[in-house]
C-alpha cells in the first residue's frame, strides 16, 4: 500500500489499491573507467573512476509485511485457552485505521556511490615496490528511514517513510610498501613403491640461439614475470655455435633482472 500527501503526515491518506509504491527510473547509467601508464621502466601511474548503484530494497521490503498483509489483535486480561471470539483472526481489510505501514516516497531513485582513485607505483631496486594511492567514495541519494508513531487518526501505529535524503563521504591517502622475499616454487613427484621423493625447481628456460638481443629480451621476459607475480629461476642455455658463447656470457653478467639467472 502507498499513501497520498506523504509530505504532510498530519493529513496524508491511504492511496487507492493498485497505486505503485514509486515510479522507478529505467535510464540509470553506471560508467566505469580505468587507465594505467608506464612513463618509465620503474614507474607506473594508475587512475580509475566509476558509478555504482545499490538496489536499496532492503527496507522497502518491509512493505510486504505491513498493512494490509499483516494485522494484529491485542487481547488484555485473558486466560488460556482463548475463547472462540478472542481466537478469531481479524478480517482482512484495506480500510483504516492502519497499525503499521512502510512506504517509499513516489520519486524514489536508486542510491549510488561515486568512486575514484589515483595511484603512483615506483619500483625500488629488484625486490621493492612503493605504491601511494589517493581514493575517495561519495554516497549520494542514500536511503533514510523516518519513523513516526500515530501521525494522524488513520495511522494509529508505526509509520515508516523511506526517502533519498542520506549522504556519505570517504577520502583516504594510502601508502603500501612491498618487499619480495627470495623464494622458489618446487614441485614434488612420487611413484608407487618408491622410497624417495624428487623435488624439482621450476625454471623459465630461454635458448640463446633464438635471441638476437639477449640482454634486452631476457629483461622483457623477466619484467613480464615480475609484474604478474611469478618468481622463478630463469635458465639460459646456449645451443648456438661455439663462436657465440664468449659473446653471450658477458651479456648475461650485465643483465639486471628481478629473477635469478
Amino acid at each position: 500500500m502507498s499513501v497520498t500527501g506523504v509530505d504532510s503526515p498530519a493529513t496524508m491518506k491511504l492511496a487507492p489499491p493498485g497505486t505503485p509504491l514509486w515510479h522507478p527510473q529505467k535510464d540509470d547509467f553506471a560508467p566505469r573507467l580505468g587507465m594505467a601508464w608506464q612513463p618509465l621502466p620503474n614507474l607506473v601511474l594508475r587512475a580509475g573512476a566509476g558509478i555504482f548503484y545499490d538496489l536499496g530494497y532492503f527496507e522497502v521490503a518491509n512493505g510486504a509485511s505491513a498493512f494490509p498483509f499483516a494485522q494484529d489483535r491485542i487481547i488484555l486480561n485473558t486466560s488460556f485457552p482463548l475463547s472462540a471470539t478472542a481466537a478469531m483472526p481479524r478480517t482482512f481489510t484495506t480500510v483504516p485505521p492502519v497499525s503499521f505501514l512502510a512506504v517509499v516516497v513516489p520519486n524514489h531513485v536508486l542510491p549510488r556511490t561515486y568512486e575514484w582513485n589515483a595511484a603512483v607505483e615506483r619500483t625500488l631496486g629488484k625486490a621493492d615496490v612503493l605504491t601511494v594511492t589517493y581514493l575517495g567514495a561519495a554516497g549520494r541519494k542514500l536511503m533514510r528511514q523516518d519513523i513516526s508513531i500515530a501521525p494522524n487518526p488513520e495511522f494509529t501505529g508505526e509509520f515508516n517513510l523511506m526517502r533519498n535524503d542520506a549522504t556519505s563521504s570517504y577520502l583516504a591517502l594510502q601508502a603500501q610498501y612491498r618487499h619480495r622475499l627470495s623464494c622458489f616454487a618446487h614441485t614434488q613427484s612420487s611413484e608407487p613403491n618408491m622410497q624417495d621423493t624428487q623435488a624439482r625447481e621450476l625454471c623459465f628456460v630461454i635458448p640463446t640461439q633464438r635471441l638476437r638481443e639477449v640482454g634486452a629480451t631476457i629483461e622483457e621476459y623477466d619484467e613480464h614475470l615480475w609484474r604478474n607475480g611469478q618468481y622463478v629461476r630463469v635458465a639460459v642455455f646456449d645451443d648456438s655455435s661455439p663462436v657465440n658463447q664468449p659473446k653471450y656470457c658477458p651479456l648475461l653478467e650485465q643483465t639486471r633482472t628481478h629473477q635469478p639467472i
